[in-house]
């Protein structure tokens, strides 16, 4: 039974890959994590990935665009993305994985005027809740 318990655990363990980033993700964001959530569609579209990293693009569905980097660190999955605003990468966000689609972090952007603005956002994948696809209903 141990054996049988232990060869499960390095299934689960070992199973920890790097989440395919591409396609459309919803991001609610809310600066000063005061409850005042807005959201944003983000479309990821991967330039190269490896065993322990996945980098690319993204664009959002106000026009916006940016960089991200998905970085495997021990069993946990960090996803760092930059938000790029006048031909400047004002806004840095940096989440870690909290189920298969879903990641959770903070952001903060510094191409404000008034100083730097922090807050705290959540990323899954579009169609998906708590790391399940959703099937689209039939009409």
């Amino acid at each position: 039974m141990k054996k049988l318990f232990a060869m499960i655990a390095m299934t689960f363990l070992s199973s920890s890959a790097m989440a395919d980033m591409s396609g459309k993700w919803t991001l609610a964001y809310d600066y000063g994590c005061d409850g005042t959530n807005k959201a944003s569609v983000l479309t990821f579209t991967e330039e190269s990935s490896d065993a322990s990293e996945s980098k690319g693009v993204f664009t959002t569905s106000g026009g916006g665009s940016g960089r991200y980097l998905e970085k495997k660190v021990k069993l946990d999955h960090v996803l760092i993305f930059q938000y790029k605003s006048n031909n400047t990468y004002n806004t840095v966000y940096a989440a870690k994985n909290t189920g298969v689609n879903n990641f959770t972090g903070v952001m903060q952007n510094t191409g404000n005027d008034a100083g730097s603005i922090t807050g705290c956002f959540y990323i899954s994948r579009l169609g998906s809740v708590n790391g399940m696809e959703l099937e689209p209903e039939s009409e």
